[in-house]
């Protein structure tokens, strides 16, 4: 239960951190605004319906404050189910705003959420515990436990078949391996390419070991999981060090815990002592 309870936190810090620096730059009102206005955004999805609620001046920032406060309780365990439900539905808004903006690790993380709604997890390492002097709820239903775990496996697994089906060479020998080519990539890449250019084979091993590792999430469902999580938490600070992707590590890493259940339960357990 608890690795859940760390999980929610998690997920809702890296929301809360990925939006604070939207609004840090001042991109809040350019983003989710048409062009007519005053905003970025071409054409919002059908979906986006606070323009008819609130009008369009006042829909953006309105799901991006709401999502923010909603993340923010839903961290401390404040009103927790409700937060969280509200902050699913103001975030979706915020992706129907700004479709270009609403990447697959904001789907992944709201995903969770929703499922995290249907457990105990906000009955532990939330302050509604000493606020309505209630004990902390150590036990949830294991299925949505399990499905959280399918969930997660299922992601990595059509990343690699993605892979696969879109670029074969990820498997082959090409002389600039993708890999090589995604970190050293001038709009997101940190690596300098004239000086890993004499390295590709290390580029072209790390290729097969991206699809390999990934097809083979299905592990994730046996008692080695928390083996192969530990390849996708080195896997994920790699690419957090050589790329610009947002949150997107930090987010997958916020999932984490769920793979780690009986590690985060024995280190919470000596923290304790």
């Amino acid at each position: 239960m608890r690795p859940l309870g760390v999980t929610r936190i998690a997920v809702a810090g890296c929301i809360l951190l990925d939006l604070l620096r939207v609004a840090q730059v001042g991109m809040v009102d350019v983003l989710f605004q048409t062009f007519g206005d005053g905003g970025l955004s071409k054409k919002q999805d059908p979906a986006w319906v606070l323009d008819d609620w609130i009008g369009a001046v006042a829909a953006g920032p309105t799901a991006f404050w709401t999502t923010i406060c909603c993340m923010v309780l839903t961290m401390l365990g404040v009103g927790t189910r409700p937060a969280m439900l509200l902050g699913i539905l103001a975030y979706a808004q915020l992706g129907h705003g700004y479709p270009p903006g609403d990447r697959a690790i904001d789907r992944i993380l709201r995903l969770v959420l929703f499922a995290l709604l249907f457990t105990n997890a906000h009955r532990v390492f939330a302050l509604d515990n000493r606020i309505l002097k209630r004990a902390p709820v150590l036990t949830t239903p294991q299925w949505a436990y399990d499905l959280l775990k399918y969930f997660i496996a299922l992601v990595y697994i059509c990343a690699g078949v993605g892979k696969i089906m879109k670029q074969p060479m990820w498997l082959g020998f090409p002389k600039f391996p993708p890999l090589y080519r995604i970190v050293t990539d001038p709009l997101a890449g940190h690596l300098d390419p004239s000086f890993w250019v004499d390295f590709t084979w290390l580029f072209t091993a790390g290729s097969w070991f991206t699809i390999v590792w990934e097809i083979g999430a299905f592990v994730i469902l046996t008692r080695l999981g928390r083996w192969w999580a530990l390849g996708g938490a080195f896997m994920h600070v790699g690419i957090a060090l050589t790329m610009e992707l947002g949150m997107f590590s930090w987010g997958m890493l916020a999932l984490y815990p769920i793979l780690w259940a009986g590690w985060v339960s024995a280190g919470l357990d000596r923290l304790k002592r």
